[in-house]
């Protein structure tokens, strides 16, 4: 496995890049793709509009002043997360876009393509700022508090899933991801399997870094002096396969359907699996269990 990620440099429209290497354990840069395509710029304004309604006007004007970078040093943590909660719904349809967007500038692939219903807004302040708020944002680990080492597919996502990860602000090392390629196809729920050394990445806003869900990875905890913040989407490559380990189920999306007559079918390959068949099951005596105790 390379110790590098590999860097795709701003050139053609089209991304000369086959998924399956993603998948075998590759590790890719896009760089500039988004802000390339106009859409760096669309989160940023979602953002800064975000920042006035949560904040105040002025206060956003200030971060767009000072950069992205510095929005711990205008705001506070309760109100990035207020923030962070209305981009959630606003950004929503545009990471839709973005990854659909991506998806159509790759070179054509040996499978079709699934879009994950899930997209993600993390905003890492430096450590310092949000050391005496941890407790209060347990419940938005892997968002504004790190997330420890994990494969997406110990969760709700397909095995077979890629992440975009998309930088808004720079990314720097001590602030932003790590991956541990060796770790890859192991079973790191052992307490004693080694995991090798880490990779991170430094990343100009409007890079997208591309990897494996599958990948052992986590949060790296900010020890700089600049927030971090990124928007993720994931695309599943063939139809979704789902961990029966999993703790939770997620639909993708044919993306052949999606604005067809047959968009209401884009789901349907995702639901005929066993993951959505478990994960049906679970919240079913979840129900019967909430309803004995109520």
């Amino acid at each position: 496995m390379s110790s590098q990620p590999c860097l795709i440099p701003p050139g053609s429209t089209t991304v000369d890049l086959s998924l399956r290497e993603v998948l075998a354990g590759r590790i890719v840069i896009v760089v500039g793709w988004l802000r390339r395509h106009g859409m760096l710029e669309v989160v940023r304004r979602e953002t800064f509009s975000a920042l006035a309604d949560a904040a105040s006007p002025h206060r956003a004007q200030e971060v767009e002043r000072r950069g992205l970078e510095q929005l711990h040093t205008v705001v506070t943590p309760a109100q990035v997360s207020a923030a962070r909660t209305i981009l959630e719904t606003r950004l929503r349809p545009i990471a839709t876009r973005i990854a659909l967007a991506f998806a159509a500038s790759l070179s054509r692939q040996r499978s079709p393509l699934y879009l994950g219903h899930h997209s993600g807004v993390r905003i890492m302040l430096p450590e310092q700022t949000i050391l005496t708020h941890r407790t209060a944002f347990e419940e938005l680990t892997g968002f504004m508090v790190p997330h420890d080492l994990h494969r997406d597919s110990w969760y709700n996502t397909s095995i077979n899933s890629i992440n975009l990860w998309m930088a808004i602000s720079r990314v720097r090392k001590g602030n932003g991801l790590l991956v541990f390629p060796d770790a890859y196809r192991q079973d790191a729920r052992q307490q004693d399997t080694p995991v090798g050394r880490p990779l991170n990445f430094e990343m100009e806003s409007g890079d997208i870094l591309l990897f494996a869900g599958d990948h052992l990875h986590s949060s790296e905890p900010n020890a700089t002096d600049e927030t971090r913040y990124v928007l993720t989407k994931r695309l599943s490559l063939g139809t979704p396969r789902y961990n029966p380990r999993g703790s939770g189920w997620v639909p993708y999306y044919d993306t052949r359907l999606l604005g067809t007559a047959l968009q209401p079918l884009a789901s349907l390959r995702s639901r005929a699996t066993a993951g959505y068949a478990r994960n049906l099951a679970r919240t079913i005596r979840s129900r019967a269990i909430g309803t004995r105790v109520g």
